[in-house]
């Protein structure tokens, strides 16, 4: 049985780091060079796949089960 996070690639661990960071869709794109839309939809697939219902729950999932670090939001 594989978890969420054997799921998550670099990318969308990218992303929810941007999102826990307080970062717009715009500025994750910005900041990773890649589109807006990947980013939106990439979230929508995450908070799906998580079982989240917001953005920041999403976030907040992937730091409270180590996803992602507290110090890679100061470097993002």
């Amino acid at each position: 049985d594989s978890g969420p996070s054997e799921h998550l690639g670099e990318l969308e661990r990218a992303i929810l780091t941007g999102v826990a960071a307080g970062l717009t869709n715009d500025d994750i794109a910005a900041r990773l060079h890649i589109d807006p839309q990947l980013v939106a939809e990439s979230l929508a697939q995450l908070i799906d796949q998580l079982g989240a219902s917001s953005r920041t729950e999403a976030s907040l999932i992937a730091l409270r089960e180590g996803w992602i670090l507290l110090e890679d939001l100061h470097n993002f």
